[in-house]
């Protein structure tokens, strides 16, 4: 439970700077900035390598 509320608590403090990130990858989105699917997952992978290495 002391997982969850803090968590919500996170949420709360940094609502607005999600949403603003939301709508700005939105407004890319619409803008056709958005990357294909597959270039997507490449660079996700890539990321949780770099993040999994020692």
């Amino acid at each position: 439970m002391e997982i969850q509320r803090e968590r919500e608590a996170w949420l709360l403090e940094n609502k607005e700077a999600i949403n603003a990130k939301i709508e700005r990858g939105l407004a890319q989105l619409d803008r056709g900035e958005g990357l294909p699917g597959d270039g997507l997952r490449a660079r996700l992978e890539a990321d949780k390598a770099g993040w999994l290495k020692p």
